[in-house]
């Protein structure tokens, strides 16, 4: 999946699919998140994220799913930064290493609405997704995000799933 963001230049939202090692690999090692903890934060951008992007998973294996930036016209991909406090002011429990915003597309808009924006809305951006290693379809773990700088930074709105719509140039959010 591959969205623009309508209000600013340059800016991109994709969904990109990693395939896991199938377990007969794993025998005898830490867990895929455990043993890529580290490598995952180094690979979080730049040429890494780039060469997963074009990666081929194999059709029997399973896939992660994972969100990733771009503020450059697709040079330069990176991870979502989660925020880190949920809507009811919280601390959201995650690994700084393996933290980040995970925002469903429009390949499961039957489900959950897809990352949105609009050219009138400078810089807003609004998703429901997921903060974690991946991105997760469970209802109780999909609630619904925003950011305000074109995807820099994000804040949980609200727990849950929602749809939105944006009025008055941006002055008015509708969930």
């Amino acid at each position: 999946e591959f969205d623009k963001v309508q209000s600013l230049e340059g800016v991109y939202l994709a969904n990109l699919l990693e395939p896991l090692k199938p377990e007969s690999e794993n025998k005898g090692q830490k867990s895929e998140d455990a043993k890529d903890a580290e490598a995952l934060e180094e690979e979080s951008t730049g040429t890494a994220v780039e060469k997963r992007h074009t990666a081929k998973a194999k059709s029997k294996d399973e896939t992660v799913v994972r969100t990733v930036i771009s503020f450059d016209k697709g040079s330069y991909w990176s991870y979502l930064k989660a925020p880190r406090v949920d809507s009811l002011g919280k601390e959201i429990d995650c690994p700084k290493d393996r933290c980040w915003l995970h925002m469903h597309g429009v390949t499961n808009f039957q489900n959950y609405a897809p990352f949105y924006s609009t050219e009138n809305a400078i810089g807003i951006i609004m998703g429901t997704g997921n903060v974690g290693t991946k991105l997760r379809s469970e209802p109780d773990q999909t609630n619904t995000y925003m950011s305000r700088d074109g995807g820099q930074s994000w804040v949980e709105v609200h727990k849950g799933a929602f749809i939105y719509e944006f009025g008055d140039h941006g002055g008015l959010i509708v969930m």
